[in-house]
This record gives C-alpha cells, sequence and structure tokens, in this order.
C-alpha cells in the first residue's frame, strides 16, 4: 500500500483525501474533505524521516501554540494529530495562489499593491509576535492570496518542529528558514531568534516584489547564505526607480544585519512603510562599506563562521561552491532519518549525474532510491517499496533518467524520470546483478548470469530482449563480468573481471569493443574503473582509490597507478562506493568508522519503573548482551580491539573470552537449554558463517554460510533464525540438522522490504519482528513457521528490537522516541494484544555501528532488563544510538569533491 493509500486508511473516519496538492521541505499537502464539517480542507502530512525524528506526543504538544492563534490574516489550524505513523495538521483550503505562484508569472508587482501587502503581513507577525510566536519562514510560498488578501500559512509549524527536535533539525536533513529569506541570525544558527528575523524575512519578500527578485541571489545556498551575512544589499531603488524614498528606507532599516539594527517590530516596519517622511538614518544604501555596526574583525570572524557553518550542515545548504575558477572544494553530505545511505554488498549505493548536479543513491534500508539535487536543501524520494529493493543506480547521458535494478529472484532492470512518476520496467534477467551503464545511443551494458552464463549483457533503454556482450571464460580464471563503464564516445566499455581465485585482489579491469565484442585487459590488481575527462582511468584497490594516466583514442594506459585518495569505501564484492561526473566532480562513500572505540560502556540491571542497578562488570564495548536461559550467565559482544563473543558470570563476578577468531564475531544466541552458543563469524567475501560451540568450552563448528547474525532460535531447537540470509536483510529461517553440508534455508516469506530481528515466541507459535515496508520501523507478529496465516502488527507509531518475555505473556520492544515499551498478549489460535505501554526510558544503547541486533535482554522473571549503559565517549562517538534519542544506526556520508580532476592533474601527471 503507498503513502497516499495508507493515509486514506488512516483518516478514513475523519477526512477523505482526494488529491495531492504539491509538496515541500517539510510536508506533503492533501486536497480533503473534513467529513464532520463538509468542507473543503488541506491536510499537511510531515515527511516520515521528519516524523520518525520528533515523535508525535511532542509534536502534537507543540503545535497547540500554533491553534491559539486567532487573525484575519493567518490561516488558522483546524486540527492536528498521528495516525498510522504519519504526523499531520489540517488547515481550510485556500482556493487561491500563493505570492510565488503570482511572483512566478508576474515577477514585479505594483508599489501601492507591494506596500498593501506587506502591511498585511506585518500585523498578522506583530499579532502573533505579542502571542509569544516567531514564524520562522516567512517566504512567498508561505503567503497564499484569497481574492487580494494576504494570509500567512504554516505560522509556528517550523516553531513546532524545532522545540519538537529538541535541537536535532540536523537528524532530519532539513533546515528551517529558505535561504534567500533568511536573516543573518538564521544563517549562523543562533539559538535565539526574535521577532526581528521575521521582519528581515518580510521585507526579503517585499524587496523581491518590488525588485523581481530578493535582496540576495547567488548560484548556489552557500553565495546566498554568505552574502546575507557580510554584504549590504543594493537599495530597492537602483532597480525600480519608482519605489517611494520612505519605502527604500524602510526596506534599508528592516534589512540590517544586526537584529537590534532593524525595526523593534513589525508593527513598527508597517508603520515606517505608511509614513512618508521616514529616513533611514544609517544611509546604507548600496555602498560598498562594511554594514552599520560590523567591524572589519567581526567581519571576517562572520564569514569565517558562515562557511564552517555551512560546510558542517551540508545536509541543509547544498551547491556547487566555486571558491575561484576550477577550484577544489569538498564538503560531506549525511541524509538521516529513512533517507540515510544504506550500505550495499554487492552493487554500487550511489552515482552521480553526468553533469555533476545531483546524486543517487540507495536508502531507506535498502527499499528506496532518493536523487540529492547539489543546490537543494534535502534528497527528494524517486521510488519506494513498490519496486522491491532497488540496486546500482545510474543515470542517463542527459540526467533525466535514473536505471536500476530490483534485486530479487528474477531481478528486473528499470528506469524512472527524475523530475518523479512510476517507474518504467526496461528488461528482466537471472543471476548476478552488480553494475549497469548508460551510453550516448541509448543503450544500457549490464553485468548479468549465473556461474555457466555470467558475462555483460546489452539492451535498449526503452526495453526490449537483452542481447549477450561478453561470457565470462573460465577456464582461464575468469569468475564474472562485472561493474561495466562507457567510455566517452560510445565504441567502449570499461569492466572488471572478478577472478574464481585470489578475490577482490586478483580483480582486473578491461575494455570491451562493442561493435565486435573483444576484449582486452588493462590493467591488474583494480576494480570497479572509471574515466575521468582528466584523461585517467580511476579505480578501486583495498579502501582506497588508484589514478592512471589513460590514453583515450589508443585505450592504453601511459604512466603507473598512483594512490590519490584513502578511505574508500569498499564492499566485498570489489565494489568501490564513488562515482565522478563528466565536470569532475567526484562523490564517494568513506570507509565506516566503527563504534570499537568506546570502551566505557557498563552493564545494568534496570526494572519496569526505569530503576537502575549496576553489574559488576568492567567498562568494555559491549553491543549485543543475552542472558542464559537459567540466567547465570550473560553473552556479550564486545567490539575494542577486537571483535569477539565474552561470557560475564553473575555467580563468580568473572568475564572470560570464548571466542578467539581474527576475523571478528558477534550476535550471540544461546540453545534453548543453554548448553550451545550460536553466533556469527565475519568473512572477506561479504557473507559469513553461522558458528555453533558449547557453551562449557569446546571447538566450534560452522553450520552454514549466511549474511546475518542469528537473532533467536525456536524453543525446540530445530530452526534458527538469521538476518540476511538472502540479502536485503530479510528475515530468513535456516534449519539446523547435523550435517553442516545439509543445512537448508528456507525464507519465511514476508513480502518485499527489510525484515529482521525475528524473535520466536515461548511455545513456539508466534514470531516477532521488525519491519520498514512503508518507511517506518514497526513490530509485527505472524505465526510461526508458517508464517503465510496472518499477520498482525503490534506498533502504531513505530518500534524496532522485539524481545518476548519467559512466560510469552508480554512482548517488548524499543518505541519510536526510545522508551522500553509492553504489549500483553493473549494469544490462542489467533493473535489478541493489549495498547502498548511505556515501561521506562533513559540513557542506554540500543543500536551499534554496523548492527541493528538487540542490545537489550530481559531477566526470565521479566521484572528486570538487561541493558548498556554508554559512559563519556560513547555518549560522543559514531554509530551509538540511545534510548531517547532516537538514534539507532551509523548513518554514512557521502563526499563531495568539487572540480577533482583539477587535483588528479596534480597528483598524476599525464605521460
Amino acid at each position: 500500500m503507498n503513502a497516499i493509500e495508507r493515509l486514506k486508511a488512516a483518516l478514513f473516519d475523519r477526512y477523505r483525501i482526494e488529491r495531492e496538492l504539491g509538496f515541500g521541505g517539510m510536508a506533503t499537502v492533501y486536497l480533503a474533505e473534513d467529513l464532520k464539517h463538509d468542507r473543503k480542507v488541506a491536510v499537511k502530512v510531515l515527511k516520515p524521516e521528519l516524523a520518525a525524528v520528533l515523535g508525535a506526543d511532542r509534536f502534537v504538544v507543540e503545535i497547540k501554540t500554533t491553534a491559539a492563534l486567532q487573525h484575519p490574516h493567518i490561516l488558522p489550524l483546524f486540527d492536528s494529530g498521528t495516525a498510522d505513523g504519519f504526523l499531520f495538521y489540517v488547515m481550510p483550503f485556500i482556493d487561491g495562489e500563493t505570492l510565488r505562484s503570482k511572483l512566478d508569472r508576474e515577477t514585479q508587482v505594483g508599489v501601492d499593491e507591494a506596500v498593501k501587502l506587506t502591511v498585511a503581513v506585518a500585523d498578522a507577525l506583530d499579532y502573533a509576535h505579542r502571542h509569544g510566536v516567531i514564524h520562522r519562514d516567512i517566504k512567498p510560498e508561505n503567503i497564499l492570496l484569497h481574492e487580494g488578501r494576504p494570509i500567512v500559512a504554516d505560522f509556528g509549524i517550523a516553531l513546532a518542529v524545532s522545540a519538537a527536535a529538541g535541537g536535532r533539525m540536523t537528524e532530519t536533513g532539513l533546515s528551517l528558514g529558505t535561504p534567500h529569506y533568511m536573516s543573518p541570525e538564521q544563517a549562523t544558527a543562533e539559538k535565539e531568534i526574535s521577532g526581528r528575523s521575521d521582519v528581515y524575512s518580510l521585507a526579503s519578500v517585499m524587496y523581491e516584489m518590488l525588485a523581481g527578485q530578493p535582496p540576495h541571489v547567488g548560484g548556489s545556498a552557500q553565495q546566498i547564505v554568505m552574502k546575507i551575512i557580510t554584504e549590504t544589499a543594493a537599495s530597492v531603488t537602483t532597480l525600480r526607480k519608482t519605489v517611494p524614498r520612505n519605502v527604500a528606507a524602510a526596506l534599508e532599516t528592516a534589512l540590517e544585519k544586526l537584529p537590534a539594527d532593524r525595526f523593534e517590530s513589525a508593527k513598527a516596519f508597517a508603520e515606517a512603510l505608511g509614513n512618508p517622511n521616514y529616513t533611514n538614518l544609517s544611509g546604507t544604501g548600496a555602498s560598498g562599506a562594511l554594514p552599520r555596526g560590523v567591524t572589519p574583525r567581526l567581519f571576517w570572524a562572520t564569514a569565517a563562521i558562515a562557511v564552517i557553518a555551512i560546510c558542517s550542515t551540508a545536509a541543509a545548504f547544498i551547491g556547487r561552491t566555486p571558491l575561484s575558477p576550477r577550484a577544489v572544494a569538498r564538503f560531506e553530505l549525511t541524509p538521516t532519518g529513512v533517507a540515510t545511505v544504506t550500505e550495499i554488498q554487492n552493487d554500487r549505493e550511489l552515482s552521480i549525474s553526468p553533469d555533476g548536479t545531483r546524486i543517487a543513491y540507495v536508502g531507506n534500508s535498502g527499499t528506496q532510491l532518493f536523487v540529492r539535487a547539489m543546490d537543494a536543501l534535502e534528497p527528494t524520494p524517486i521510488v519506494g517499496d513498490q519496486k522491491g529493493r532497488p540496486r546500482g543506480p545510474f543515470f542517463s547521458p542527459d540526467g533525466q533518467w535514473i536505471g536500476f535494478v530490483e534485486f530479487a529472484a528474477v531481478s528486473k532492470l528499470w528506469k524512472v524520470a527524475i523530475s518523479g512518476g512510476p517507474a518504467v520496467p526496461i528488461s528482466e534477467f537471472r543471476g548476478q546483478r552488480q553494475g549497469a551503464s548508460w551510453g550516448e545511443d541509448g543503450t544500457i551494458v549490464f553485468a548479468a548470469g549465473d556461474s555457466s552464463a555470467s558475462g555483460l549483457w546489452r539492451v535498449s533503454a526503452d526495453g526490449g530482449t537483452p542481447t549477450r556482450l561478453t561470457r565470462t571464460d573460465r577456464a582461464h580464471g575468469e569468475a564474472g563480468h562485472v561493474f561495466p563503464e562507457f567510455l566517452p564516445g560510445g565504441r567502449s566499455v570499461l569492466f572488471t573481471i572478478m577472478p574464481v581465485t585470489g578475490g577482490v585482489e586478483g580483480a582486473s579491469v578491461a575494455i570491451v569493443d562493442l561493435t565486435t565484442g573483444k576484449y582486452k585487459v588493462v590493467l591488474r590488481g583494480g576494480s570497479h574503473a572509471h574515466y575521468v575527462s582528466s584523461g585517467h582511468l580511476v579505480f578501486g584497490v583495498s579502501d582506497s582509490l588508484r589514478a592512471v594516466s589513460f590514453d583515450l583514442k589508443r585505450l592504453e594506459l601511459s604512466g603507473t597507478p598512483t594512490p590519490v585518495l584513502a578511505s574508500v569505501a569498499t564492499r566485498g564484492s570489489g565494489v568501490a562506493q564513488f562515482d565522478v561526473a563528466r565536470d569532475g566532480t567526484l562523490i564517494y562513500v568513506p570507509t565506516a568508522v566503527e563504534a570499537a572505540a568506546v570502551p566505557d560502556r557498563t552493564l545494568v540491571w534496570v526494572d519496569r519503573q526505569g530503576h537502575e542497578e549496576p553489574i559488576k562488570a568492567p567498562a568494555r564495548a559491549y553491543t549485543v548482551p543475552r542472558l542464559s536461559p537459567d540466567g547465570t550467565r550473560i553473552a556479550l559482544e564486545i567490539r575494542d580491539q577486537e571483535q569477539d563473543i565474552w561470557f560475564w558470570s553473575l555467580t563468580a563476578q568473572t568475564l572470560s573470552r570464548e571466542t578467539f577468531d581474527p576475523r571478528g564475531d558477534r550476535s550471540p544466541v544461546w540453545s534453548p537449554d543453554g548448553r550451545r552458543l550460536f553466533y556469527f563469524e565475519e568473512r572477506k567475501d561479504g557473507l559469513g558463517a553461522l558458528m555453533s560451540q558449547p557453551s562449557s568450552g569446546g571447538a566450534p563448528e560452522e553450520l552454514t554460510r549466511v549474511s546475518g547474525g542469528a537473532t533467536d532460535i525456536a524453543p525446540d531447537g530445530s530452526r534458527v533464525v538469521t538476518n540476511g540470509v538472502f540479502g536485503g536483510g530479510s528475515v530468513d529461517m535456516s534449519t539446523l540438522v547435523g550435517d553442516p553440508a545439509r543445512n537448508k534455508h528456507e525464507r519465511l516469506g514476508l513480502g518485499t522490504g527489510l525484515w529482521q530481528n525475528g524473535v520466536v515466541s515461548p511455545d513456539g507459535r508466534w514470531i516477532a519482528y521488525e519491519g520498514a515496508p512503508t518507511g517506518l520501523f514497526q513490530v509485527y507478529v505472524r505465526p510461526f513457521p508458517d508464517v503465510n496465516r496472518g499477520e498482525w502488527r503490534v506498533t502504531t507509531e513505530g518500534g524496532t528490537m522485539p524481545a518476548w518475555s519467559r512466560s510469552g505473556k508480554e512482548l517488548f520492544y524499543v518505541g519510536p522516541t526510545g522508551a522500553m515499551m509492553s504489549v500483553r498478549v493473549d494469544a490462542g489460535t489467533t493473535w489478541h494484544a493489549s495498547d502498548p505501554a511505556k515501561l521506562f526510558d533513559g540513557q542506554f544503547i540500543v543500536g551499534s555501528a554496523r548492527l541493528s541486533a538487540r542490545s537489550y535482554d530481559v531477566s526470565p522473571d521479566g521484572r528486570r532488563f538487561l541493558m548498556i549503559k554508554p559512559g563519556a565517549s560513547s555518549l560522543a562517538g559514531p554509530g551509538v544510538g540511545l534510548i531517547g534519542s532516537r538514534t539507532r544506526r551509523t548513518e554514512q556520508g557521502i563526499v563531495v569533491v568539487q572540480h577533482w580532476d583539477e587535483e588528479l592533474k596534480r597528483l598524476v601527471p599525464k605521460k
């Protein structure tokens, strides 16, 4: 069910959702009918990534302030609340246009009309300011025009969002305020914003009504913000001579850099506009001098702060930043919430458009594509769960389409327009799906096939039956042809040859002629190569990039490979997570920072009321604790110098190491009788191994190859539930037998989406798990092992990491705000449960850098919870999730390096 269908179902008894009216930075707007009052309304639904950070209760409390505002020029708030995970608020539907629409059509308005509109909006602002509410986002889009009368929309919504987020707006990837209309104090992220900030924004809107453009313009958000902070706006009379002197003077005062130099109120601004004798004694005008009250030292300090703020909040303000012609500039994007970049083991996670203006990447736990325009404030979801698990995005040559592969038993090749709309099928195939590239002639070359027919294929971007381009030569040690990339001219394609033995280190880069289908190796010891316009091949080697001069005419190397960039994420399949645009812009995912450097975590018991009792185990980097069935020992994953499984004895008060594999062991799970311990052992090939060993000590044995650790074992010991056996984080089931070679994987078959952390009820009849089929993690329950007999959603507002009480009469989980939640269970032949109830919250670890595994456990009597408490460095470290913080997973950043080709020319001079 898509978002609008879910919304219709959630609000069916109050509002009839008719259609989408539009969307903005924080919300999508729908036209609806208020069934109770028989009237048209506009329902605004906060974006899922924002709603996930805010939480329902706090937002609803804060938005009540807005509901109290009653003014003829303020759009009233009818209703607000939460439904099926949506945060929404309801306002009257105004059958008119926005001031933005009017300006887009007319560019400028008459002087008298501009003054009239500004005075009316100023009256609304003055009223709100006297009631303690600051708008924070005055712009033409938020001023509605109804029969010539301005009405200010979204009044106080920005305040409600900011307050509900508790200062954590960086987690949403959103910014409060729009660059062209931001006050200097908003641009420099001042904590205290007064009503004078709204006065500045309103003056900026009026300036645009008169001059046809805002006071400060630029090619990027950074440039605009820098000008707002450091440059004085030109007098409006330089752009429109008919503006009266008093109006120009009033605008100059309202646009002063320092809040104290502006009008003390919106009312004073309106009075100045109506006073023909008003003058601005500062006389700033279009002078090139520094703004009044700004010393040279303050000017440059402010400018420096602005640059730092812009770079450190690149998720909010991203643009092309030409520091000087062809100067290299670096910044990092860190999408958050459901828009977080997803780690993909066997394909690339991101791509950049040929002109360097957009980035496409896989997010929402591998279920959705996002596009981030360089001049946009946030990413835009392009295609979601209806297309399964999208992988390996790649752009069309004109940058208007994105191709991707839907990963499934039968994979499908799709394309979707960046402007939106449904995805269009191109072709389908079986087997591996590692890379694709779109040529100038409309041909797509992609890697596909199984072990007997692996190679490169090509198909028209308009669809059709693929034809073979290359076939792997297993007799000569070739295991696969992957990661194709068109070379300029469209006659040849770069690709990687993966070896039968030797792993990624033995990979080679080759070039295939599209006319003859013949290929030749040009480079050994590298993978995933790209051609850069500087005349270089760039390729991945062991979490780094290397470059070598390349003769495009002869298709030969003309130099020696040289390291050019370290710490670039390279997945187990050899795909280096980077891309380079034709204009020389580089994007890459940096090597993940693990949460190992947090050795000061401690173990505590927490009762149902939140009272803590320390456990005497020494402070270490604990991540996943599991109580033994008899309650005497704790199996622990510790991730400091090495990653291994340890035991803490609650009776002997001793800590002992149980595994010693240098590759790393994690995710311990006890057998139901407590005699054996199961855990996940890391391997280099992207898969790991499910291991088992006696809990009293003894040699471990490998049970089966998996891509994720065990999460639970059925009470009769016959089945192990694991994460990700079939890829993409699916909850999967393995049947244990004596001979490891005979182990059989049975997929639970929960449908498209991310499903994980399955736990079986003590009576073996139910399995609870978390899933995000629509973007927000919820807790679900199904019959076990036959999961097709029904599904019940336990949570309504979101939830993760379920755990059963030993009696099976209670199910626990972590709520969306981080609180420990409880559901009473009365399940017979069908599922019955109470509404969720909060037990406690506090600062406890509930997530780790790379794991989604549950980081707490429940005592046998269900009265206490085994929790991990962070120390000072844990609180500041990466990959930390805290109850109460709503953060669970490490967010992968995307580093952008503009004009990187200039740097390549210096690092690797052409021969």
